[in-house]
């Protein structure tokens, strides 16, 4: 139960922060380079990225990945892996089709998927957060 409530503190916390920021900063800054928001490319490998948010769909997809004040959106067609600093990353991703196939967000650590969402329903939602 304890820690349930925990959890539910922290995405309160992350919700809040994330609205904040977009109050607080109508040009919310977009840059890779700023917020330290990366996909896996030629400039950045595999091993460098120890935190990552990795989003997996077959189908066209948008969102926006929240860290501390910072939040960058992003959209793709199916699967990327952004690497991610923070204490708390927050995401929140949406299909954009009707399909019935599966989005997944998941949160890895070293390569590793420490916390998983996904959704199967016509332009499904996905609202997630982790604390790294």
């Amino acid at each position: 139960m304890v820690n349930r409530n925990i959890a539910a503190v922290i995405f309160l916390i992350v919700i809040c922060g994330t609205f904040y920021a977009m109050l607080s900063n109508e040009n919310i800054n977009t840059t890779n380079t700023d917020t330290n928001l990366y996909t896996n490319d030629s400039n950045h490998s595999n091993s460098e990225i120890k935190e990552q948010v990795q989003v997996i769909y077959d189908g066209s997809w948008n969102g926006s990945i929240t860290q501390g004040y910072s939040s960058n959106s992003v959209k793709g067609t199916g699967n990327r892996v952004y690497g991610v600093t923070g204490k708390i990353v927050s995401a929140s991703f949406q299909k954009q089709d009707s399909g019935n196939g599966t989005l997944t967000v998941n949160f890895l650590n070293n390569g590793n998927i420490m916390a998983t969402t996904s959704t199967s329903a016509s332009y499904g939602v996905i609202q997630t957060a982790y604390p790294f």
